[in-house]
Formats: C-alpha cells, sequence, structure tokens
C-alpha cells in the first residue's frame, strides 16, 4: 500500500508508532509520555526467571519502559535492527516487524525475528506485545 492509500487514522498511527520509536531509540522520557497512555502496558517476550512462562514480563508504564530500556543498554552488546516493516491493522493497532541481533547478559549471541503489536487509543499506544522467534538460551 502506497502513502497516498493510507486513511488520515493509518498515518496517524504509522507517524504515532515513528515518534515512539525515536523516543524508544533514545530513551526519551518526555517524548515516550507525549505517544503513550497513562495506563500502557508492555508484554515483554521473556518471563525472568523461569523462561518457558506463558505470558512473559508485563511492565506497566513509562518509568518501567524506561527501566528495562536502560537495563538493556548496559546489559546488552552489539545490538543491531533491521528489515522494519510497520503497518496498520485494523482500526485501532500497529503490526511491526524486523530482526534483531545482539549479545545478551550473559554474552551470548542472539538473532531474532520480532513483532511487536501495538494497541493505540485515543491518540496514543496504549499496549505493546512483542514477540521474538529464533534461538535464545536461558541460563538459571
Amino acid at each position: 500500500m502506497t502513502e497516498d492509500e493510507l486513511s488520515p487514522s493509518e498515518r496517524e498511527r504509522l507517524k504515532l508508532v515513528e515518534t515512539f520509536r525515536v523516543g524508544f531509540h533514545r530513551v526519551d522520557v518526555e517524548l515516550l509520555r507525549s505517544v503513550l497512555t497513562e495506563d500502557f502496558v508492555w508484554h515483554l517476550h521473556y518471563n525472568a526467571p523461569v523462561p518457558d512462562g506463558p505470558t512473559g514480563t508485563v511492565l506497566h508504564g513509562v518509568e518501567a519502559l524506561v527501566g528495562e530500556l536502560k537495563r538493556r543498554r548496559e546489559q546488552w552488546r552489539d545490538t543491531w535492527f533491521e528489515g522494519l516493516r510497520e503497518r496498520t491493522v485494523g482500526d485501532d493497532g500497529i503490526l511491526q516487524t524486523f530482526t534483531a541481533t545482539g549479545k545478551d547478559e550473559q554474552g551470548k549471541p542472539f538473532h531474532v525475528n520480532v513483532v511487536d503489536l501495538y494497541d493505540v487509543r485515543d491518540g496514543r499506544i496504549s499496549k505493546k506485545d512483542t514477540y521474538w522467534k529464533g534461538i535464545w538460551t536461558y541460563s538459571s
């Protein structure tokens, strides 16, 4: 679908997720607050310390999101993202796919395909569900 074929709502949602990506990359609290709802939740791909937990870790609010981003910056190395694709889904969703590579907290390499599903409410992101497909080795 080309830019011209998008509805105003679809264009707004794609701009919203673009602004979110900038805030996420910069770990910019104020920019993130401007695009996230007060009750924002992030369902992560893992559930420490039980890696096979069915629901993953759930973070609530901007502060928890920023805490996770800072943790990753301190503990992950050689992180690289590529192949980003974004599209709108239904009346209030965004689908984002990309590949992530790097080294985790234990220095173990990872290479995963990522799917993020975003819910949008009242012009802001209210939920981010993250799914990783790849080889990820957990240690206890």
